[in-house]
């Protein structure tokens, strides 16, 4: 067996002779250039696996050089804490940064990075691992078995150290316990499933590579909130698995935005606090994928009683909704035609959720959600015409004669506006990317929770904004005078 080692292009930071960790920085011109001349190098080479890291310039690397490449988060680069971004010629005298360069085999990192042997820990933890999930009833109970100087047993939340002779006696004894299991091996690019209840043992080998393209990138290092494997019957039902089991290469992107939905929904729930039933209102719900998977999370995994809602100007998206739920006997979600504009909920949401509602189907969103007080809000906003539309604003005319430019801004003025709104009816409003822009550009989420407290400073804020860019943001339309 031959490994081929290749680091990433020249990025901006190697450029400017930066520390370059888990932060990041685009490939250079001239970094690009070199990647096409390594790709004619290579093009004779059999090479069966291409592994790349998440981070984004190791990944832009992977792209130019083959169709077909893995992303495993173990392979992530040396994380330098505090001091990356940093000029290297400014960290030279550093006793610390001298310690981690010139003695590798103390145990030494930079603040908030990691030492050398954390990272070998990983690393060895990448050629091979096993993870095993053994049920009971309805009931999961995962186990994973980690490699590393010694093997490690990771199982009902407590790690112990085995020896090699007795690993497999005691996942067998494991084993009699339970209803059913299953037994996954993964080695680089293949893995051996076993499945095994009381009746047959059935295993089985995937090459998962052919999952992988150019358009369709997986994290397989990444453990999904919503495993398919588990979810099986639900994926199927939906289209996003394929009745080989396989997520479908076109529906790779959408199930990962839906499960880093599902994910980021966590800390939305501990700030809501626990309810006796939550009630969840999925505006212009579309083909229904993130309640169907949000709605299987909370049921199956959480074990939290729940009331799904999803509205839609649609009726043929909102019938095809009401058929996989009725498919599935999920009787506790229900699919409404209705005008969001006009809809009014007949109770008060806990969680309004909309994901990629195009344009002004995100301000009704957020406009459901406020006339109902809804104990939180979380969108994804799609495009955004509206106030591309209507602002100008001379001091910015430099900038917006190039029309991307003043897209792209026209993006950032339109959730900044919804933001303000939201913070000026009651609301704690937070921004972040939730998911890789690999995954899709529109990759904003706005995360709001009810305080009930009025901002005066946002409402005035909102005002301002309006005025200097003559602009009127349709969420405020949304949201009728005497409804919030």
């Amino acid at each position: 067996m031959k490994i081929y080692l290749t680091r990433h292009s020249k990025t901006l930071w190697n450029q400017e002779k930066r520390l370059q960790g888990w932060q990041d920085s685009p490939l250079t011109a001239e970094g690009i250039e070199d990647a096409k001349l390594l790709k004619a190098r290579i093009t004779e080479l059999k090479i069966d696996y291409c592994y790349s890291s998440p981070i984004e310039r190791a990944k832009a690397t992977s792209e130019i050089l083959f169709d077909h490449f893995l992303v495993d988060k173990r392979l992530k680069e040396m994380n330098f804490g505090k001091y990356e971004g940093c000029l290297i010629n400014e960290l030279l005298n550093d006793p610390i940064y001298n310690r981690l360069w010139n003695l590798p085999d103390d145990d030494v990192s930079t603040p908030g990075g990691e030492t050398y042997h954390e990272v070998q820990m990983r690393l060895k933890d990448f050629f091979n691992d096993i993870t095993i999930n053994l049920k009971s009833g309805t009931k999961n109970f995962p186990a994973k078995i980690l490699y590393t100087d010694d093997i490690t047993l990771d199982y009902q939340a407590v790690k112990r150290n085995v020896e090699k002779d007795d690993l497999w006696d005691i996942i067998a004894e494991e084993l009699l316990k339970y209803d059913e299991a299953q037994i996954i091996y993964s080695e680089r690019g293949a893995k051996i499933v076993i499945d095994a209840n009381d009746k047959k043992v059935n295993m089985r080998h995937e090459d998962v590579t052919k999952e992988i393209n150019k358009t369709s990138v997986v994290q397989t290092g990444r453990e999904y909130v919503v495993n398919p494997a588990l979810a099986k019957d639900l994926l199927e039902e939906i289209g996003i698995l394929a009745k080989n089991g396989k997520i479908k290469n076109d529906k790779i992107r959408k199930y990962n935005q839906i499960d880093y939905f599902v994910e980021l929904m966590q800390g939305v729930l501990k700030e809501i606090g626990d309810r006796d039933e939550y009630v969840i209102f999925d505006a212009a719900c579309g083909k229904s994928y993130l309640s169907f998977v949000m709605n299987f999370y909370l049921k199956e995994i959480l074990k939290k009683k729940c009331h799904f809602i999803g509205v839609d100007y649609s009726e043929t998206v909102i019938e095809a909704s009401k058929r996989m739920a009725k498919n599935l006997g999920y009787n506790n979600m229900e699919f409404i035609k209705a005008d969001l504009t006009e809809y009014t909920p007949p109770i008060r949401p806990d969680i309004v959720v909309s994901l990629h509602a195009c344009d002004t189907a995100t301000d009704m969103a957020l406009a459901l959600g406020i006339r109902a007080k809804s104990r939180a809000i979380v969108s994804v906003p799609c495009c955004h015409k509206d106030i591309l539309k209507q602002y100008s604003y001379e001091p910015f005319e430099a900038i917006t004669k190039h029309g991307i430019l003043k897209a792209r801004l026209a993006d950032t003025l339109t959730d900044g506006l919804r933001a303000a709104y939201l913070e000026s009816v009651g609301y704690k409003v937070s921004m972040i990317e939730y998911i890789s822009p690999l995954e899709t550009p529109k990759n904003i989420m706005i995360r709001a929770v009810y305080t009930g407290k009025k901002n005066e400073k946002s409402k005035q804020d909102f005002e301002n904004l309006k005025e200097m860019l003559n602009v009127k943001p349709t969420i405020e339309r949304f949201c009728r005078k005497g409804e919030i």
